[in-house]
């Protein structure tokens, strides 16, 4: 294009669409100034007469623009009025992990850890400038072409949902203080993170439901089914901090990107290493000859020192004699070798497993007592138990005992307090006079719990 009127702020010249919201349009477009492809989000006509809008679109630029960090996109230029409301932006050639997820299916268990440290780095991130997300789903985790993630502008704020399918997927990913009313928060992004990884490995939602709201039920009451049960290669120590990014408890949730990215460098390391193991270098291939006509009747008559003609006519070839001390040689050897093996001096100085001293997590919440185990090497089973003295989801009982030297991933079940055990109480009334009855009544109070859904974020 050569007329300035045709650009979008007089040097964007606009191409393929790439996405978009409620209110918004993302397409490819070439910077004509710096000569370089962008991402231009430009806000339609009837959204730049709404200040709300006009606000969230400034919000998010300036957001995103404080965050420098590879797994976040750039924020190249601005402008939010009436008359021209854009954002030009990084562009990102792979399209989006939901894409990927569609067009694929699942992901292994180290492609699926490794997008998501990447988005975790992000998070530490736009979390070290005080900023927010606020809508980290598979659609807003872009992918290079080389297949390391990207991460959306900021959201800017919450928007209202252009569809009920819109909501519905955006409900999936908010946090039980989100559905609550709450805004937003670094935690809030990090829970969005788990839903995302959950995803990413077993190409389904932890929370779901048939509409918005029983996917924002399933959110508040349902404990998710552990990935590893959804798909196969998973290790406990991703099952594990999975879970811990979905529990609904606050006090036993990882809520910080730092520890989640810090988590997910060990497993990644924990996966290379089990590749490693399972997958050493490959020797040279040696491929076993077959026993031919020729080669048998070599051995049978080699000792008598006669001639032998090849069994496909080929002329005749000289006799061996050497063939059969050779054989014989070869024989008593490896009967002695198979002899020392089976009678011989055992190995003394063998390396035997290694062995870890078992923390006390006695006291620590749940959440805290998986990272003491895994730190140490070994594999924290949290089991829910009553207790009328111990403060819910405090440890107050572990096995093995804390000192016990055990091997390196040993599994180690501790106790936590589901608090006190609920009481029913029933009353009968029965007359003491002749043989009438009078059957008591019970009346059962139901609890009703409001939950809030929040407007959808965009991007």
């Amino acid at each position: 294009m050569s007329d300035n009127q045709d650009l979008v702020a007089g040097r964007y010249e606009t191409g393929r669409r790439l996405g978009g919201s409620a209110g918004a349009d993302v397409v490819a477009a070439r910077d004509t100034h710096l000569q370089r492809s962008v991402a231009l989000k430009v806000l339609r006509p009837e959204s730049r007469g709404d200040a709300g809008a006009l606000e969230r679109l400034r919000r998010s630029a300036q957001s995103t623009g404080a965050v420098s960090n590879p797994n976040v996109v750039d924020v190249y230029d601005w402008n939010a009025d009436a008359d021209l409301a854009y954002m030009a932006m990084e562009i990102v050639d792979g399209g989006t992990l939901a894409e990927s997820l569609r067009s694929h299916g699942p992901l292994p268990a180290n492609r699926a850890v490794s997008i998501a440290s990447g988005v975790a780095s992000g998070l530490v991130a736009i979390h070290a400038a005080s900023q927010v997300h606020g809508a980290i789903t598979t659609d807003s985790v872009l992918l290079t072409r080389d297949g390391s993630p990207r991460l959306t502008a900021l959201s800017g704020g919450p928007a209202p949902a252009s569809n009920a399918d819109e909501a519905r997927n955006f409900a999936g990913v908010c946090s039980p203080e989100v559905l609550g009313g709450s805004p937003a928060d670094a935690a809030s992004d990090v829970w969005a993170l788990g839903v995302v990884l959950y995803e990413s490995i077993t190409g389904a939602r932890p929370f779901d439901g048939a509409d918005t709201v029983a996917v924002a039920n399933s959110v508040m009451r349902d404990t998710p089914v552990a990935p590893s049960q959804r798909a196969v290669g998973v290790p406990f120590v991703l099952d594990n901090l999975i879970l811990r990014m979905l529990s609904r408890d606050p006090a036993t949730r990882i809520t910080t990107a730092a520890v989640a990215l810090n988590e997910l460098s060990m497993i990644t390391s924990s996966l290379a290493a089990t590749a490693t193991v399972a997958n050493p270098v490959a020797a040279p291939r040696t491929e076993a000859l077959p026993v031919t006509g020729r080669v048998t009747a070599g051995l049978a008559t080699a000792a008598a020192g006669v001639e032998t003609s090849n069994v496909a006519g080929d002329g005749a070839e000289p006799s061996r004699p050497w063939l059969v001390p050779v054989l014989i040689a070869v024989v008593i050897g490896l009967g002695g070798l198979l002899g020392w093996t089976l009678f011989g001096p055992k190995d003394s100085n063998k390396t035997p497993a290694e062995m870890v001293t078992v923390p006390d997590v006695i006291d620590e919440t749940s959440d805290t007592a998986s990272n003491t185990l895994f730190e140490a090497g070994l594999r924290g089973i949290p089991q829910e138990k009553n207790s009328e003295t111990v403060k819910l989801g405090v440890v107050f009982a572990q096995q093995p005992q804390p000192g016990t030297k055990v091997e390196r991933s040993t599994k180690v079940r501790y106790s936590v307090s589901a608090g006190p055990a609920a009481t029913t109480t029933s009353s009968t009334t029965t007359s003491s006079t002749s043989s009438s009855t009078t059957s008591s009544t019970s009346t059962t109070s139901s609890t009703t719990t409001t939950t809030t859904i929040p407007p959808t974020t965009t991007t």
